[in-house]
């Protein structure tokens, strides 16, 4: 006679917080990150500076461009908040810095997402990451 093996399994359910902060404008104000450290903003007032960017590479974005000025509203979904009525850079490879044109950040992806650990900002076409604090 076969005997019967009756495994029990518990299963914990871990939390992931994919809330976005109540005020996001402010909540993604300081430094973010791109890439493999090639490029990093800072937001100040919902204003979206690049501060480092790599020569070879992005040469059409120099430091000190204005990508962005947040200062909308309008959720996406559950985990993403897009900035509506905000300014954003349409930047090219193939203009130079005087012929970009400012366009709106909701035409061009200007979102905040958030993941279990960390927060993703998209803006003007570009996307930097940062660890939840």
């Amino acid at each position: 006679m076969a005997g019967l093996l009756v495994v029990a399994c518990s299963s914990v359910a871990v939390a992931q917080d994919l809330s976005i902060p109540a005020d996001p404008v402010k909540a993604i104000e300081g430094k973010w990150t791109g890439p493999w450290n090639e490029w990093e903003i800072e937001v100040h007032d919902g204003r979206v500076e690049l501060t480092k960017a790599d020569p070879k590479t992005y040469h059409y974005l120099p430091v000190g461009t204005v990508l962005g000025v947040l200062n909308g509203d309008g959720k996406a979904d559950g985990r993403a908040y897009r900035f509506n009525r905000s300014t954003c850079l349409d930047h090219r490879a193939n203009l130079a810095p005087s012929e970009y044109k400012t366009i709106p950040c909701g035409d061009y992806g200007a979102v905040l997402t958030a993941y279990a650990d960390s927060y993703e900002l998209r803006v003007s076409g570009l996307s930097f990451r940062r660890a939840k604090e």
